[in-house]
C-alpha cells in the first residue's frame, strides 16, 4: 500500500494505516478520518457461526497457529458474549424480570459495561475483573492504534488468549 494513497470517499485524506487479519486487509484508515472496509473480507464472515459455537477450540487454534491478532480480538468478543449470557442468567436466578427496554439495554452492552456489570453484581471477583479489563484494553489498542501484534508482544498476547479461555469457561462456555 502506498503511503500517498488518497481516500476513495473524499479524495483529500491520505492513507494512514490498515488492519489485517491473517494477511487479509480488513479496512484502511485515512487521515481525513474515513475508515474504508474492503469487500475481500467476506470469507472471514463465513466462519462466524462456527467461531461462536466453539470458542474454546477457536482460541486454542489461534494459539496453535500463532494467530495472535485474531486470538486477542476474538477473546474480547467471547468475553462480551459470555459475559452478557452470565448477566441474563444472574437476573433469571434472582427472579429479576426485565422489561423489553431493559432487555434491549443489556443486549446492547459493550465489553466495558459488561465487565462493570459482572463485577458490580458480584458475578466475577476483582482478579477476573482485572484480567478482563486488560484483555479489553489490549484489544482496543490493537484495533484502534496498532493494527498488528509486534514480535515483542507475542508472549503477552498468548497469555491474554489463555486467560480468556479460562474466563469464558468460568462464564459458562463449554469445553
Amino acid at each position: 500500500m502506498k503511503k500517498d494513497e488518497l481516500c476513495p470517499k473524499c479524495g483529500s485524506g491520505i492513507f494512514k494505516r490498515s488492519c489485517e487479519v491473517n494477511g487479509v486487509t480488513i479496512y484502511k484508515i485515512y487521515s481525513c478520518g474515513h475508515k474504508i472496509t474492503l469487500s475481500n473480507t467476506e470469507p472471514l464472515y463465513e466462519t462466524q457461526l462456527y467461531i461462536i459455537q466453539d470458542p474454546i477450540t477457536t482460541l486454542e487454534k489461534a494459539i496453535l497457529n500463532e494467530n495472535w491478532f485474531t486470538g486477542v480480538i476474538l477473546s474480547a468478543t467471547y468475553l462480551e458474549i459470555y459475559g452478557k449470557k452470565k448477566i441474563k442468567q444472574f437476573f433469571e436466578e434472582h427472579g429479576i424480570k426485565l422489561s423489553h427496554k431493559e432487555k434491549d439495554i443489556t443486549e446492547d452492552l459493550n465489553l466495558f459495561r459488561t465487565i462493570k456489570f459482572l463485577y458490580n453484581f458480584g458475578i466475577i471477583d476483582k482478579k477476573m475483573y482485572e484480567k478482563m479489563e486488560e484483555i479489553r484494553r489490549e484489544r482496543n489498542k490493537l484495533v484502534h492504534e496498532e493494527g498488528k501484534i509486534h514480535r515483542q508482544d507475542i508472549c503477552k498476547a498468548r497469555k491474554l488468549i489463555e486467560d480468556s479461555i479460562d474466563i469464558i469457561i468460568k462464564l459458562g462456555a463449554e469445553k
